[in-house]
């Protein structure tokens, strides 16, 4: 990292008198220097406006004499400190005048000696800072406001804005005085004077239509600065690392602004990357804190202080710029850096794709490490790219090179884990402030704004508590805090007049105080209190527009976004510039991100804080996005906005139809997986959150209303294709991914009785090209795609020559030194971590080659040493991780192998180590996993079943050798009943019901009353539904009905248990519509009470204000096609349901 280029001050003073300019130095305060400050940035200089309307402090002092002496040092020290720049307000009132013998003290300690007496405060700082220099007339500007509406005020407040209204004595005078100053301005300053206009609001009782005397303001200045500064910019030409590496530098001079303390953690730090050996056995650090507790600054602070040191340092921090959340962008610049270290040029730099640059920043960083000490340093890793890669930091080499040191910072969670996980990497949590810390960082804000806070004002500040914890303890309230105590406006200067005692000095010291002591005490308060002063200055209505707009969002908005947004829901047009003052009202919170330039709320605090205020209400949220969908339809389909966005949109406005129709459409490869992996968030996000709705949405997706068969089954194939390997690698819970599959498959049946359907799912998946069909031959266009894709085929990589290799280099190993056993164990289990971090970043052929030799070595291990047990457990999770990834290539054959191999060793593990009952639920698990792979990809229905057959076996084995254990006879009742549907498909249909006897058998026997749960109640409503439907399709109709009949004391069970569940209910209709439907389809009158009561089960859940799910009702709307046709009117019906006494059935359970 270089050091950081010196960076300038431009101060400006601005003078006025104070009471009747109040909206004026507000305009300039919360517009004007705003904007000339974010331009000064980008030339590296700070702006310091000098606004002293409450900077001099003599609360404490006593005697009148010093006070006024101390107020006129103190403005005249800050006119000259502030040279050259110097800007003048003047109105139509002179200003206090004070006693001449004050004047002439404050003038002479600064060498100022000429005649004032009678002059006001204002005229004295004009006299001071510009008239009596030649030098500073060239570099001051003064705004001569034009006389306002005076005979539209009453006579107070017209005081308040002019001597020649004022009845006070020497007002006369003071009028006379202010025209002769004005005039000798015009004669001395030719060129420096502006006159405007402002208007009157009589509502609000101020000055208003400062928009035109800002925008002069604001390019008066800048026309002078821009010269000045010019030398300082960055050059429009300059090189993407080098504009990076600016803004990190630009960054840390942001920083370091204020900061105090943290000695003893920086102290720790620095000792942590320059040891010589490695410190506590690591050579990484993870330092975690919550947000806003300092850790950027202690980042800062840290490659300051490492300037200095013969280490090659490179530092990064995610936020600094739009595209320094790319890990690319990271390793872009840093090669570029350790490249200038090493003397390397030209082709070094070519590296494009992610591998090359990852294997270029590996070879960089091992070449210079061997010369010198390298030191990573990274900031805020939690805002990085949501991408796996960022989220394990696995673009790192391993092993990192051992004359490396790495510091991270980020906030505890997913990444915190992922690198405190690695050998080497210690946990470090950001210490707690302490007082005189958290004093001196309110010191800094107020010196930012040339104040000096009160010791009673700063005390009131420090003693706010929350939940029995000093506030100041979160620096973010306390910098919010601060920030509001300086951050007066012309209401509040008012209210320090009118409310409290005294006026003038005291009124404001009494004001701030009680802001000090009624400040919200949380983050969140003081978020809303930005969020209020945003709307106040830039229109209620569009500041929360776009506040709701980016908080809504997931990655933010580009600005072009907010354009087409914005009118569509406030109604207003566009203004870039009211945007741009609107983005830095939130003070720093609202920074731009990732390669498209989006700004964005990173503080989830502060998302929260925006929905709270402006959409409280549910509806609200749902009616911006689907605004936002209506937009994004309107880009591009190549927009990457768009691309990215829609699905997450679609769903968090609830839109069911929206979701389903547009996963359905033919959509491009890149849209296609960005709307997949928001369906695999968003199911992981509410089987988190424990949402069942939610959760029991998606996987019904392809069972939408609304959807035509056409989109039914291209939802299915989707499902299929693509949704159902995300949903493998993402962790979601296997049962909520069977239930998709389920559903997905009833599709597929229904709409294809011929089994066409299930081909074309096949093509899909083959249309991915990752492994060649199984058996089929090696086009040239097979190998083709396999290689764009990354995935070689046979040839080029043999997963199972090296796999081979791998075991046989270990097996000559172990033989001619068996104590080398730890050691390689150690590198097996390595291995085995790398491989799955390669996994969770789709890295699948690195993937597969660690898999395969882990596999292999485990193995080795196990035959050396068959009493451990922990080679055989890295076996089974290389099988698992193996065919995980053989699915996803589509090359089926190898992934059946894979569980297969799995359980076998499992029942291997498990008669090696008979007091570990999990190696037998492993083996039945694999052998169910193959056996549900046969059938939906081979539909091999003999296989399959014979997969089954082994998972039965294996858990009746549990059974025996763990007869107290709590899960076999449930997983046993689950295994006949998988065996069950698989040979209902077959010949073997008096097997099926066998097997469907023997699953219900098991479940009564779980069952056993009040006691068991609904989730195995549930269970054995359906064994009984899928055996009457089984034997009903053989024309027992009696066995059927029995059956059904049997169903149904278990749905009303669930029912009474869980009376609010919608699902029970309409399981409920479902049993008796099963026997009703069974009845009247052979013309069995003793049916119709049961669709009935269905029917009335149905309509009753309904009636209670309840909305029926399209499940529910399909159902309804068979039960009235079936009721119709047998021509019986509903009293009838309504009769026969009553005799039959159906709905008063005590059932024994």
């Amino acid at each position: 990292m270089t050091a950081n280029a010196t960076w300038r001050t431009r101060p400006v003073f601005v003078c006025s008198t104070f009471r009747d300019m109040q909206a004026e130095r507000d305009h300039l305060q919360n517009i004007v220097f705003p904007e000339l400050a974010e331009r000064l940035r980008a030339r590296r200089h700070h702006l310091e406006p000098i606004d002293l309307r409450w900077g001099v402090q003599t609360v404490s002092v006593d005697d009148e004499h010093r006070k006024e002496l101390l107020v006129l040092t103190v403005c005249l020290d800050e006119v000259e400190r502030s040279r050259p720049f110097f800007i003048g307000l003047l109105g139509d009132r002179y200003g206090w005048v004070p006693p001449e013998g004050r004047l002439r003290s404050a003038a002479r300690e600064r060498g100022f000696d000429q005649d004032l007496a009678g002059k006001s405060v204002t005229a004295l700082e004009i006299e001071f800072g510009v008239l009596a220099s030649p030098q500073q007339k060239r570099q001051c500007f003064f705004y001569l406001r034009d006389p306002l509406p005076y005979d539209r005020m009453d006579a107070e407040t017209a005081a308040l804005f002019s001597d020649s209204h004022c009845k006070e004595a020497g007002a006369a005078q003071r009028v006379k005085d202010l025209a002769r100053l004005k005039e000798r301005l015009e004669q001395e300053l030719p060129g420096r004077i502006r006159h405007y206009a402002a208007d009157w609001s009589d509502a609000q009782q101020k000055v208003t239509g400062l928009e035109d005397f800002g925008k002069r303001v604001l390019e008066d200045l800048w026309t002078e600065l821009e010269e000045q500064t010019r030398d300082f910019a960055t050059p429009e030409q300059a090189s993407e690392p080098r504009q990076e590496r600016r803004a990190l530098e630009d960054f840390i001079e942001d920083r370091k602004q204020g900061f105090v303390g943290r000695g003893e953690l920086l102290g720790e730090l620095e000792a942590f990357v320059l040891s010589s050996s490695p410190v506590s056995g690591g050579w990484g650090l993870c330092l975690t804190g919550p947000d806003g507790c300092g850790k950027s600054s202690v980042f800062a602070q840290l490659c300051l202080r490492l300037q200095g040191s013969d280490a090659v340092v490179l530092a990064h921090s995610a936020g600094t710029s739009p595209r320094s959340s790319s890990v690319d962008a990271l390793l872009g610049r840093w090669n570029d850096e350790l490249a200038s270290q090493l003397g390397l040029k030209g082709p070094v730099f070519n590296a494009t794709s992610r591998e090359k640059i990852e294997a270029l920043f590996a070879f960089l960083l091992a070449e210079a490490a061997k010369k010198k000490r390298v030191i990573l340093l990274i900031d805020a890793v939690d805002r990085f790219e949501g991408t796996a890669r960022a989220r394990y930091l696995s673009w790192l080499p391993e092993p990192v090179p051992s004359n490396v040191r790495l510091i991270a910072t980020m906030i505890a969670g997913d990444e915190s884990k992922a690198l405190t996980g690695r050998d080497g990497v210690v946990p470090r949590e950001m210490p707690p402030l302490e007082q005189w810390e958290a004093e001196a960082i309110v010191h800094h804000v107020c010196q930012r704004y040339h104040r000096q806070p009160a010791r009673d004002l700063l005390t009131t500040l420090l003693r706010r508590e929350a939940g029995g914890k000093p506030c100041w303890k979160d620096v973010s309230w306390l910098r919010l805090a601060a920030q509001r105590l300086n951050l007066l406006d012309a209401d509040d200067y008012a209210r320090a007049e009118k409310e409290f005692k005294g006026g003038g000095e005291a009124g404001l010291h009494a004001l701030l105080l009680d802001l000090a002591a009624r400040l919200p005490a949380d983050t969140a308060g003081m978020y809303d209190w930005m969020l209020e002063r945003s709307g106040k200055l830039f229109g209620e209505s569009w500041a929360k527009t776009v506040a709701l707009l980016i908080a809504l969002s997931r990655n933010g908005w580009r600005e072009s976004d907010l354009r087409a947004l914005l009118p569509a829901l406030a109604g207003e047009t566009w203004d870039a510039l009211r945007f741009a003052g609107l983005r830095r009202s939130f003070l720093g919170h609202l920074p731009q991100h990732g390669d498209l330039g989006q700004w964005v709320f990173l503080d989830q605090a502060l998302r929260r804080a925006v929905l709270r205020r402006y959409a409280p209400r549910h509806e609200e949220e749902v009616r911006i996005h689907q605004a936002v969908v209506a937009c994004l339809r309107t880009l591009p389909g190549e927009d990457a906005v768009r691309r990215n966005e829609t699905m997450y949109h679609l769903l968090a406005a609830g839109d069911a139809l929206g979701a389903a129709s547009y996963y359905a459409s033919s959509l491009g490869d890149a849209e296609r997986v960005a709307a997949t992996w928001t369906l695999v968030e968003f199911l992981a996000r509410a089987e988190a959150d424990g949402d069942e709705k939610a959760t029991q949405w998606i996987v019904t997706l392809p069972e939408s209303e609304g959807l035509g068969d056409d989109q039914r089954r291209a939802l299915a194939v989707q499902c299929f294709s693509h949704l159902r390997g995300a949903l493998q690698r993402s962790g979601v819970h296997e049962m909520t991914r069977m239930t998709l599959m389920r559903v997905a498959t009833g599709v597929l049946k229904r709409l294809d009785k011929d089994g066409s359907a299930w081909e074309e799912v096949g093509g899909k998946l083959a249309e991915t090209g990752r492994l060649l069909k199984p058996g089929a031959q090696s086009s040239k266009a097979d190998l083709a795609a396999q290689k764009s894709l990354g995935v070689p085929g046979a040839k080029s990589f043999n997963i199972a020559d090296r796999a081979r290799e791998a075991a046989e280099r270990l097996r000559k190993i172990l033989a001619a030194q068996p104590d080398r056993y730890q050691a390689e164990k150690e590198a097996c289990r390595e291995k085995l971590k790398k491989a799955e971090r390669l996994a969770q970043e789709n890295r699948n052929e690195d993937a597969l080659r660690e898999y395969g030799e882990c596999r292999s070595e485990a193995l080795a291990l196990v035959e050396h040493d068959g009493d451990d047990p922990a080679p055989y457990d890295w076996f089974y999770l290389c099988c698992v991780g193996l065919a995980r990834l053989h699915v996803l290539a589509k090359d089926v054959d190898s992934a059946i192998e894979d569980l297969r191999v799995e359980a076998e060793l499992a029942r291997r593990a498990g008669g090696k180590f008979p007091k570990e009952p999990g190696w037998l639920l492993r083996a039945s698990d694999g052998h169910r996993r193959a056996a549900s792979l046969l059938l939906m990809h081979k539909r091999d229905c003999a296989a399959c079943a014979e997969e089954n057959r082994k998972s039965i076996a294996a858990i009746e084995e549990l059974g025996r050798l763990h007869p107290d254990h709590p899960d076999w006879r449930t997983e046993l009742a689950e295994g006949h009943s998988m065996l069950a549907e698989v040979l209902a498909d077959t010949a073997d249909k008096a097997g099926a019901v066998n097997e469907y006897i023997q699953a219900i058998k098991m479940l009564r026997a779980l069952a056993g009353g009040d006691a068991c749960s609904p989730k195995l109640r549930y269970k054995l409503f359906l064994g009984y539904l899928a055996l009457g439907n089984l034997l009903a399709g053989q024309g027992d109709v009696g066995g059927a009905a029995d059956s059904f009949m049997s169903a149904l004391p278990q749905a009303k069970w669930l029912v009474d248990r869980e009376p609010d569940n919608p699902k029970w209910h309409f399981e409920h209709a479902l049993g008796h519509y099963s026997i009703g439907g069974l009845y009247v389809m052979r013309r069995i009158p003793a049916g119709l009470p049961h669709l009935q009561y269905a029917r009335v089960i149905l309509r009753r859940f309904e009636q209670r204000g309840l909305t029926l799910d399209p499940q529910h009702k399909r159902l309804a709307q068979t039960i009235e096609q079936i009721l119709s046709r047998t021509g019986v009117k509903d009293e009838v019906l309504e009769t026969m349901l009553q005799k039959s006494g159906l709905e008063n059935i005590e059932y024994k359970y």
